[in-house]
């Protein structure tokens, strides 16, 4: 059970942080996120509600961010990221995340796009003059700097 008379990321008596979990969370009891009991319980429970989903669906669950996710009910919709985050393999969530990579990867000839702009290129940038530079007056600095004013005026 949570307790509700703390805030997230507050400290308390006895200087322990509490972070808006459960009490069991740190006794190690049920409800923790890796006890077997509460994967196997909570697994049961997606299962059903996609079961569910599916049949007001009328088929399978649509892929999550397809057009036919964004048309479908709210429970359908639910219980589609449910079944992806709770029933699916760990690999199968690695090999998707890898085809990520890959893809991103093909998308541009990263090589190429690493030349532009090449390094002799931000070089002669470097040593161009901006629009914004002024030239500076070596004596009015000084006179600056002697009397900590302008006041003497330009020389």
């Amino acid at each position: 059970m949570t307790c509700t008379d703390r805030r997230p990321g507050a400290v308390h008596q006895g200087g322990e942080e509490d972070r808006g979990r459960s009490a069991g969370d740190d006794t190690g009891g049920p409800g923790r996120l890796d006890d077997p009991d509460f994967l196997r319980v909570a697994s049961d429970a997606v299962d059903r509600l996609a079961r569910v989903a599916r049949r007001l669906h009328g088929g399978p669950l649509p892929v999550v961010g397809d057009r036919e996710w964004f048309t479908a009910t709210w429970i359908v919709q639910s219980a589609t990221i449910l079944a992806e985050a709770f029933l699916r393999d760990p690999d199968q969530h690695a090999a998707a995340e890898k085809a990520g990579a890959v893809a991103i990867s093909a998308a541009a000839d990263w090589t190429a796009a690493s030349r532009r702009p090449s390094h002799a290129e931000l070089a002669r940038r470097r040593a161009e003059v901006g629009p914004l530079a002024r030239t500076i007056d070596p004596e009015g600095a000084a006179r600056w700097a002697a009397s900590g004013g302008s006041r003497d005026g330009a020389g």
